[in-house]
């Protein structure tokens, strides 16, 4: 079994709480940079804000 987590159990154990799942990203991936974008993609992705 892999160990490496795919983005929708990783939104799934979050809880849809954007700031559990943007802070899920950043433990597995300290170095990923351009956090503005992780600000918005999570909160897009648990439903806090609207895409367009």
């Amino acid at each position: 079994m892999s160990t490496t987590l795919k983005y929708t159990e990783v939104l799934a154990k979050s809880g849809n709480d954007s700031e559990a799942l943007k802070a899920a990203l950043l433990e597995r991936h300290p170095d990923l940079g351009l956090l503005v974008a992780l600000e918005l993609c999570t909160k897009v992705a648990t439903g806090a804000m609207a895409w367009g």
